[in-house]
């Protein structure tokens, strides 16, 4: 029980000490085709060489396409990143720079 507690208290004042909650993020596209991914529920498409910016709040998320699902973490300390996506081999050459 006290470890509950004790996880439970560690987790308020991680989320409490983390300003606004929110860190923006870059999705960016640097293929030469449209690439059409979910973050959490919701789909963004990009076109080839764009890149679109969104925030994501503190705690778990995850990004998807028609084939994979990557989960990962947004702490109260990020300012946010970059998310590179390439199509063809979407495990290997995914990557999330925070920064």
């Amino acid at each position: 029980m006290k470890k509950i507690l004790l996880a439970l208290m560690l987790t308020i004042l991680f989320v409490a000490c983390g300003g606004s909650g929110k860190s923006t993020f870059t999705l960016d596209n640097p293929s030469d085709e449209k690439i059409t991914i979910t973050i959490d529920g919701k789909e963004h498409s990009l076109d080839a060489k764009t890149h679109e910016k969104v925030e994501l709040t503190v705690g778990e998320h995850t990004v998807e396409n028609d084939k994979y699902k990557v989960a990962f973490t947004v702490y109260s300390d990020s300012k946010g990143g970059i998310i590179e996506l390439h199509p063809k081999s979407w495990t290997q050459d995914w990557r999330c720079s925070f920064l």
